[in-house]
């Protein structure tokens, strides 16, 4: 092989790079456009993502070999994406592997120095990227008692933050949801409802600091004396809500976010009513407190369904501060 051949070779394995958003997308597209053969599943899913593998690279000063080096790590990247998302739904349960036979992708990828409408003199072959790959199922099939449910997004973290949706969802905030969908779907409803609420504190903690943020010096607002309750460890945190509440209640001060987010304040009182209803179903950690309704799958499921509005509502506040800030 050529030197040259040889750079373009280790230019492609240094721009594969799979991130957990990618295996986030191929979870998502597997399970909504289900294919039981995992090969052609594989590239449709390619072709969805714009990243089939190009026929061949040709390496010359005269083309652009650097594009399709780019796209054959894209492609690379992708197809490794979607054959951790599978065997990450196997392990979640929402696949199951039906045959002993496995599948590993490994596309012969041909290069040469030939231009083709140029002299026939110079270089070609293929190389052999088997080693880059790994093995899934031949074929997979969804569980039976799912079958008629194309989309679980309360049996896996990514699935659910992928419907959840929200760009600059603050880290503890993110962890903390990812968190109760585990518990969720390990039965533990207490556990789940726990995280959840830390998820709910963080979310209205962080949208309340970013509007005492906004209030004008001149405001008649103790936007000071609200950021200090919503960083004081011992003020509870209905208190901190109720302060953010109050805070958003000044719709002369917040006008341009009211426009931007368009949020208004029945919206954010629904979500205080969604969050008190997430706290008092958590406050049976509390050694002799039951909750006023059992803690079941059907209510904890219905409370981490209504997380996904009202989280986006409460960060389109938070992102409307931003954009005007």
């Amino acid at each position: 092989m050529s030197q040259k051949a040889e750079a373009a070779l280790k230019s492609i394995e240094n721009q594969i790079n799979v991130t957990s958003q990618q295996v986030t997308f191929a979870k998502a597209y597997i399970l909504q456009h289900f294919n039981e053969e995992t090969p052609r599943m594989i590239q449709e899913f390619l072709k969805a993502m714009e990243a089939t593998m190009p026929d061949e690279i040709i390496i010359h000063p005269n083309v652009d070999t650097d594009g399709m080096v780019k796209n054959t790590a894209k492609s690379i990247s992708w197809t490794l994406a979607c054959c951790e998302a599978i065997w990450q739904l196997i392990h979640a349960n929402l696949l199951i592997p039906a045959t002993s036979g496995s599948h590993r992708p490994n596309p012969p990828l041909k290069w040469t120095t030939i231009l083709p409408n140029g002299p026939r003199s110079g270089e070609f072959s293929n190389w052999n990227l088997e080693y880059l790959f790994f093995s899934v199922p031949g074929r997979v099939l969804r569980p039976h008692s799912l079958s008629s449910q194309t989309y679980q997004p309360l049996s896996d973290p990514d699935l659910f933050l992928h419907t959840l949706d929200i760009h600059g969802l603050h880290d503890e905030v993110e962890k903390s949801l990812r968190e109760a969908v585990h518990c969720f779907r390990h039965e533990l409803y207490l556990a789940c409802l726990t995280m959840l609420g830390r998820a709910s504190e963080g979310a209205w903690i962080e949208l309340g600091l970013k509007l005492v943020d906004t209030v004008p010096q001149e405001s008649q607002v103790k936007a000071q004396s609200v950021k200090e309750k919503l960083e004081d460890s011992f003020v509870s945190i209905s208190k901190k809500i109720m302060e953010t509440l109050k805070l958003y209640e000044h719709k002369d001060i917040f006008a341009k976010i009211y426009k931007e987010s368009g949020v208004n304040l029945q919206d954010l009182r629904n979500a205080v009513i969604w969050s008190d209803s997430v706290r008092e179903s958590r406050n049976s950690i509390h050694y002799g407190v039951e909750p006023s309704m059992p803690n079941t799958y059907e209510k904890v499921a219905a409370l981490l369904i209504s997380a996904v509005p009202h989280l986006r509502l409460i960060y389109r506040i938070i992102q409307a501060t931003n954009s005007i800030v």
